[in-house]
């Protein structure tokens, strides 16, 4: 749950790629019942989970990774 891909994505990021936010927060809320160490990390194009949420409109990942502490 820690890995990253070779541009940087972790698990969290990956999972705002989910095709509704609703999957998006359920793929999210598993990942950190996992306790990930990454959850601030950026990837090589600048990109974290938080920005990524933001960005797609996930309002309820931004809040779940808010709430667990994501400043990035």
């Amino acid at each position: 749950i820690n890995a990253a891909s070779h541009s940087g994505y972790t698990a969290a990021m990956q999972a705002m790629f989910a095709d509704t936010p609703e999957s998006a927060a359920n793929l999210l809320t598993l990942i950190l019942e996992r306790k990930p160490t990454n959850l601030n990390a950026v990837a090589t194009d600048g990109k974290s989970a938080l920005s990524l949420a933001k960005v797609k409109g996930f309002s309820r990942c931004v809040e779940i990774l808010q709430k667990a502490g994501v400043t990035q």
